[in-house]
């Protein structure tokens, strides 16, 4: 973990993309994003044995293609870690603003996995768009859209062509919090008032 606030791990304004494996996996550490894409991984982001996250206007999505199937949720966050027989607890601490969790074409029911075996143990969803068909008791969900799909501009697994831009219509659309970021992935303006969901704004 890092000894002070600076996370150890800091994305603004990236893409990671077919990754085999982990886009990103976090051992009690801390991971700041912000306006970042993580799309077509094995496993998009895990975070497990605790830590610290903060993600702010990211997409976390997977579909599945000829080369990866899409056989794991895009989000697994825990607070333990199991050696042997034994199970070790860390404190977590985690915040997702304005992001949406998604994937299709797979076989992942739960796009989000969140578990708890500690005390010190806290997982917010603010203004977040995400799939789940399993209630999810050990995170708390603030002004989130369940189950709908975000209509991105273009997904075609065929051509292995993936646009994560909103489509008019997205329910993503204005369904964000004023998180103070006045840009997008793009580095196009963001409407502040009433930004979009996830790491594109919509023109």
């Amino acid at each position: 973990p890092s000894t002070n606030s600076v996370p150890k791990l800091t994305l603004q304004e990236c893409i990671i993309e077919n990754i085999f494996d982990a886009g990103i996996l976090s051992i009690n550490s801390s991971v700041y994003a912000r306006n970042s894409l993580i799309l077509n991984c094995g496993n998009n982001f895990v975070a497990v044995y605790g830590g610290n996250y903060q993600f702010d206007h990211c997409t976390v999505a997977s579909f599945s293609t000829s080369y990866l199937s899409h056989k794991n949720p895009v989000l697994i966050v825990n607070d333990f870690v199991v050696d042997g027989s034994v199970s070790f607890t860390a404190p977590l601490d985690a915040v997702f603003n304005n992001c949406i969790f998604w994937g299709d074409d797979g076989m992942v029911k739960d796009e989000i996995i969140v578990l708890k075996e500690g005390n010190d143990h806290s997982v917010r969803f603010n203004h977040c768009l995400y799939k789940t068909e399993t209630d999810l008791p050990h995170a708390v969900f603030v002004n989130s859209i369940k189950n709908q799909n975000p209509l991105f501009e273009k997904i075609d697994i065929n051509k292995r062509e993936f646009n994560l831009r909103l489509q008019p219509g997205s329910p993503a659309i204005n369904a964000g919090a004023n998180l103070g970021i006045s840009f997008d992935l793009d580095n196009l303006p963001r409407n502040l008032a009433s930004p979009d969901i996830g790491c594109y704004e919509s023109q």
